[in-house]
């Protein structure tokens, strides 16, 4: 059952994505390249010289920020790149919550991020089996793999709490994490709120890089 809570974090939700929305395309792709700067620096303070780290990113939906320049550039650092994976709700085992999506991370190449390359993480919204052949080049990404995770959000606050899309798959997978791991949020200013609403459940993020 939908709680009072629930209709406050859906009305924010609408409210920011129409801001978001309403940033000019070029204004977005600006912010866009100072936020995946600013991951790098971070990116090469965590690594600290080492190779073959993993980062957890995500492909941009309507006027998200665009971590893709980053994603290149890790690729190209010799880092490792995963990206988020629907799975059909049939997939579900004791870590997920009945009912709710099922999210994993998969590997992909920098071959796969051509677009001349069909692959999983260009249908964000669409759930797979697990044997589904288009998942067949990109391993599963263990969640005690990633040196660095990038958090997508709607909505953010000073405190450091965010505001998803309502499915919940982040503040499951973040818990998940090696408690070594490093995590950073990004988003606009435009998506900054003065209190997020929370629940028991969300997870408050270490950083969140904006422009």
């Amino acid at each position: 059952m939908p709680t009072p809570i629930d209709a406050t974090k859906s009305a924010l939700r609408a409210q920011v994505i129409a801001a978001r929305d309403a940033v000019d395309e070029g204004e977005r792709a600006r912010k866009s390249r100072a936020i995946c700067d600013r991951l790098k620096a971070h990116a090469e303070e965590v690594a600290a010289g080492r190779k073959g780290l993993t980062v957890t990113a995500f492909r941009a939906m309507g006027s998200e920020v665009d971590v893709s320049g980053f994603v290149r550039w890790a690729l190209e650092a010799g880092w490792r790149a995963a990206y988020p994976c629907m799975l059909k709700r049939s997939e579900a085992t004791a870590l997920d919550v009945p009912g709710l999506p099922v999210m994993r991370f998969r590997y992909v190449t920098a071959a796969q991020l051509d677009d001349e390359v069909d692959a999983f993480f260009k249908h964000p919204m669409k759930s797979y089996a697990s044997a589904d052949p288009l998942l067949a080049e990109s391993p599963l990404c263990e969640p005690e793999a990633v040196d660095l995770a990038v958090v997508p959000m709607v909505a953010f606050d000073d405190r450091r709490f965010r505001l998803g899309y309502g499915g919940g798959c982040y503040d499951r997978f973040l818990p998940r994490l090696d408690s070594t791991a490093h995590i950073a949020g990004v988003a606009f200013e435009e998506q900054r709120v003065d209190c997020v609403p929370t629940d028991e459940h969300d997870v408050q993020l270490p950083r969140i890089f904006t422009a």
